[in-house]
C-alpha cells in the first residue's frame, strides 16, 4: 500500500473575540494568556517582552495602575535586558508615573517607593573578545 500524500490540518478550539473588542484588548487578552503559559518556563527575556506589551496595552487600555504593576515586575532585579532595553523600559516607566502623578491617582509627597538600579556603563563589559 503506497504512503498517503493527504495533509492534516490543525484546528484550534479557541473561541473566537467578541465582535465589540478592540485590536488593542484583543492584544491585551492575548499577552494574558501567554503570560501564564510561559510564565513557569523561566524564559527571562519572553516573560520581559510579555510584560512589556501587557503594560503599553494596560497604559493604552486607560488601566494606568496596571500599567505601573507590570512595568514595576518588568524592572525586576533578576531582569536580563540589554541596557538599552532597561533604559527605554525606565523611560516609559517614568512617563506613564507622572500621568497618574498628573490624574491626582497618586499623591506626589506620599507615594510609593520604587528603588531602582543604576548602572554605571564604565562596569558594563562585552563578553566577546
Amino acid at each position: 500500500m503506497a504512503p498517503s500524500n493527504s495533509t492534516s490540518a490543525v484546528t484550534t478550539t479557541a473561541t473566537p473575540p467578541p465582535k465589540d473588542i478592540s485590536q488593542r484588548e484583543h492584544s491585551f487578552r492575548c499577552y494574558s494568556t501567554a503570560l501564564v503559559l510561559y510564565n513557569s518556563k523561566q524564559w527571562g527575556l519572553v516573560e520581559e517582552h510579555i510584560y512589556f506589551n501587557l503594560a503599553r496595552q494596560s497604559y493604552h487600555l486607560s488601566r494606568v495602575a496596571q500599567s505601573l504593576l507590570f512595568f514595576i515586575r518588568l524592572l525586576s532585579a533578576t531582569s536580563q535586558q540589554s541596557a538599552v532595553h532597561h533604559r527605554s523600559y525606565i523611560r516609559e516607566f517614568v512617563f506613564i508615573y507622572q500621568v497618574k502623578i498628573k490624574k491626582k491617582e497618586i499623591k506626589e509627597q506620599k507615594s510609593s517607593v520604587l528603588c531602582l538600579f543604576f548602572v554605571s556603563t564604565m562596569s558594563i563589559t562585552s563578553s566577546s573578545s
